[in-house]
């Protein structure tokens, strides 16, 4: 309702120029706000969603080229790609915003710019089942992480920036897990990589995680 009243009222012509200011606050607040509740439905698990094959192939190239506005023109974007088959049981709404909070907490760390990595291979999961699952990983070229900051970094709301919410990597764990997978970060001074493992879709291995996941 907030939102969509100041776009309206936005969009007349005749609004003087102090209240469209106010207007813009007040629309981008409401984003904000519209935005933090979202990642708290997501993270409380209240949103219901239906499970689907998710093709990180396809998903890592789309998110790529979403994610130029956001990571600026200093950061360069990487694209790796698996040569099998890629596909994930999940929900691809979920899989586009766990990677998403990884850019935005990656674009943070480069502040003099660098270089954004997105790849996919195979992997071992569970643990001895060869090309068992599909890795996804994520990395930066930037500042690197303080083992302090490691150990906390998946609490709710945790953060060491000056402005936000500390849900962002919080968020990244739980999606990871919603879907049977699971996370493993190894950072240092000019770069930190999340590597994310989740079962084959094909597999039933998978279905039974994700049941698992969806239903504690």
């Amino acid at each position: 309702v907030i939102n969509g009243n100041a776009s309206l009222l936005l969009e007349d012509r005749v609004v003087p120029a102090p209240a469209a200011k106010q207007l813009k606050a007040i629309a981008a607040a409401g984003e904000t706000a519209a935005h933090l509740t979202r990642q708290l439905l997501d993270f409380s698990r209240k949103r219901k969603v239906k499970p689907e094959a998710v093709d990180m192939n396809i998903l890592i190239g789309a998110m790529a080229a979403m994610l130029g506005p956001t990571m600026g023109d200093r950061i360069s974007i990487e694209t790796v790609e698996s040569s099998g088959s890629a596909a994930v049981l999940g929900d691809e709404t979920q899989m586009r915003q766990l990677i998403v909070n990884l850019a935005v907490n990656a674009r943070d760390a480069m502040p003099q710019g660098g270089v954004f990595r997105l790849e996919i291979c195979p992997a071992e999961f569970p643990a001895g089942k060869a090309d068992g699952g599909v890795c996804l990983c994520v990395s930066d070229t930037g500042t690197g992480m303080s083992t302090e900051t490691m150990h906390q970094m998946f609490e709710p709301f945790f953060t060491t920036k000056s402005a936000g919410n500390g849900l962002g990597l919080a968020i990244v764990d739980e999606i990871a897990r919603r879907w049977g997978g699971s996370v493993a970060v190894s950072s240092c001074p000019g770069h930190t990589s999340f590597r994310i493992v989740w079962p084959h879709a094909a597999t039933s291995d998978q279905k039974q995680s994700v049941k698992s996941a969806t239903n504690p």
